[in-house]
């Protein structure tokens, strides 16, 4: 017969009692019901548990050891208890977004639906929703042309740069104009149709220094500690006070998507139109103050 929770309880009370009365009281047992339970125990593995010192009775090394193995045991029973009610989420499903901007852009979420936010890569959310592992990613731009795609609002690139930075005040930067400090970008391959393609190719110019930040966040914090600069979709900065906000010399839209599987569930378009929603108010409120 193995040894069951109630043997190791007895022999974990044996290390913090002195005497098998002191232990068989702390845990509510009889002294007579507390000594079958440890005759049992020695039966179940065939190896003395405890030895007598005196008036005291002491565990040996084999009980010490079970003993302890029984405080972990229980230990890892608390967790699981824990985790088996965090788990435990009811029986809506979260919808699984992807937010390539996951660190900036998280307002325009609607907060009382059921979500997770996972933080994504260009290269690796196109799989990740193709396999269901999420169920929609944001993205600015068309980037999975195999997935469905809804778009969600029309936005800009601009500038960014410190208060304090010589370009804070206009005018309009151009590609020349961000040679010398150094440049984060989210990847330090040109996407077509973006900044390297439709401001700094056509002014014959480049960053001096690009560093690959894929928070945006971190980016607009190193930006803020006037560290560099960046270009990023103008909704991005919609939240941020501490950075400046500058117009590109040359004009680049960029249309924010939703991409998601066929057969969509009701829950991620409801999450796919508050997201609209939310992207448009952003941009007809003007959140980004630019100086003229």
């Amino acid at each position: 017969m193995p040894l069951d929770r109630q043997h190791l309880e007895l022999l974990r009370a044996l290390t913090e009692n002195p005497t098998l009365r002191a232990a068989a009281t702390s845990i509510n047992l009889s002294p007579s019901a507390a000594s079958r339970r440890l005759h049992d125990a020695e039966r179940c593995v065939g190896v003395a548990l405890t030895r007598t010192d005196g008036r005291s009775l002491e565990l040996t090394d084999a009980g010490r050891y079970l003993a302890d193995a029984a405080r972990d045991a229980d230990r890892l029973l608390a967790e699981a208890e824990v985790a088996a009610r965090w788990l435990d989420r009811g029986t809506v499903d979260p919808v699984r977004i992807g937010l390539a901007f996951h660190d900036t852009i998280a307002w325009a979420i609607d907060p009382d639906a059921p979500t997770e936010v996972l933080r994504t890569t260009e290269r690796s959310w196109p799989g990740a929703v193709t396999d269901g592992t999420l169920d929609l990613v944001v993205e600015v731009g068309d980037v999975a042309p195999g997935l469905e795609r809804i778009p969600l609002a029309t936005d800009r690139l601009v500038a960014v740069v410190a208060p304090d930075d010589r370009l804070a005040a206009g005018p309009p930067v151009d590609g020349p104009d961000l040679a010398e400090p150094t440049y984060y970008a989210s990847s330090v391959e040109p996407r077509p149709g973006f900044e390297f393609e439709a401001l700094f190719r056509p002014s014959g110019s480049s960053p001096g220094n690009i560093v690959r930040i894929e928070s945006a966040a971190y980016a607009l914090d190193l930006v803020a500690a006037g560290r560099g600069v960046t270009i990023q979709p103008s909704i991005v900065v919609a939240r941020r006070r501490d950075i400046t906000v500058v117009e590109l010399a040359r004009s680049i839209p960029v249309v924010w998507y939703a991409h998601l599987r066929d057969g969509a569930d009701a829950a991620t378009l409801s999450l796919v139109e508050h997201l609209a929603t939310e992207f448009t108010t952003a941009l007809e409120a003007g959140a980004v103050s630019v100086p003229r």
